[in-house]
């Protein structure tokens, strides 16, 4: 597969399943090395991280609204690659408030391991200026979308800026969510050692979270090497799972973005119409989507969404045709030239909205 990635062995003993496809942060399709923000006042004050992640700023703010900046980083934990940082970048001047939250959703299809069931989740925690307590509890919602229903119990751990720490926590997850829902995992600061959670750089980092059936000691079982901190058998495998509501031409590793063409990858298409002609291609995508997707089209050489015709050097006019289905979608392209090669990058998306 595309990447330096390499196939990692499968866990030692199956009888502990990680359900969380990108528990570990492995995979950051939309993001790779960003480091977005979202604002407090923004709609909605939520924004994705690394796929199936993402972050919710309560920090709250009028005037000058309180700002959470994400960003990849090197993972602190024994066997991690990254975690997901979030820290408050602008603190909020006046009506503050003290909510910073990271979430992890399983998709329904996901979710429907643990309906009715009884579930473990574990994650490590790291935290960032004086942040020094956080919370681990499981949420649900009765639609794919923001996780807004909190079951079972909050376990609060102390945390520090040094090492990860473990929290795990069980619960009855019942059947409020409804076979149509899904299950998640929100991870919340609940205290800092001085000053106010929505402080500048206050923050915390998540990784390796594990999902699964059961009563499970977690950190025992990672103790004694019982378990491991990915969904799957290989990283191709985890990949294909997220791409069920995520997709990119781009390697993994690189952001989508313009400008940032290779011809290792673009998808590229020869033009024998001649200049009055359109063109265009169908793309199929190696995994059928969640639902239909949005389609962003990228330019590898300009600063714009256009088709670039690199054999003479000029931007051609693209059109996405009719609506992207689950399969795949068609592109074209307009007033092409014979015997050109035209070529422009693509992103997939239908994950679930956050408002």
């Amino acid at each position: 597969m595309p990447g330096a990635w390499t196939d990692f062995p499968a866990p030692p003993i199956p009888g502990i399943v990680n359900l969380a496809p990108n528990g570990a942060c492995d995979f950051w399709q939309a993001v790779e090395g960003g480091t977005p923000t979202v604002a407090f006042n923004a709609s909605p004050p939520r924004i994705y991280g690394p796929d199936r992640w993402y972050v919710n700023n309560g920090i709250g703010g009028t005037g000058t609204p309180g700002v959470i900046t994400i960003s990849r980083q090197t993972g602190k934990a024994n066997g991690s690659k990254y975690g997901f940082k979030a820290v408050v970048s602008t603190a909020p001047v006046t009506a503050p408030a003290n909510v910073m939250e990271l979430y992890y959703m399983l998709l329904n299809r996901d979710s429907l391991a643990l309906y009715g069931a009884i579930a473990t989740a574990g994650v490590y925690v790291t935290a960032f200026g004086n942040v020094n307590q956080v919370g681990v509890q499981f949420f649900t919602a009765t639609g794919e979308g923001k996780l807004g229903t909190a079951v079972g119990p909050k376990t609060l751990i102390p945390v520090n800026t040094t090492t990860a720490t473990f929290a795990q926590v069980t619960a009855a997850l019942g059947t409020g969510a409804t076979t149509s829902g899904i299950v998640g995992v929100r991870i919340s600061v609940e205290g800092v050692s001085s000053g106010h959670v929505y402080d500048l750089n206050n923050g915390l980092q998540a990784e390796q979270l594990i999902i699964t059936q059961g009563v499970v000691n977690l950190s025992q079982a990672f103790g004694y090497g019982l378990v491991y901190p990915r969904c799957g058998d290989s990283f191709a495998n985890e990949l294909i799972a997220l791409q069920y509501d995520y997709q990119k031409n781009f390697p993994q590793g690189t952001a989508p973005a313009n400008a940032v063409g290779s011809a290792t990858y673009n998808l590229t298409v020869f033009d024998p119409t001649g200049a009055t002609g359109t063109f265009g291609t169908c793309v199929d995508f190696p995994v059928q989507m969640r639902a239909n997707p949005t389609i962003t089209t990228y330019s590898p050489v300009s600063a714009n969404a256009n088709w670039r015709d690199i054999t003479n050097n000029a931007d051609r006019v693209v059109t996405v045709v009719g609506t992207p289905n689950l399969a795949g979608f068609q592109v074209s392209g307009a007033a092409g030239v014979a015997a050109a090669t035209n070529v422009i990058n693509w992103t997939a998306d239908s994950r679930p909205a956050l408002t």
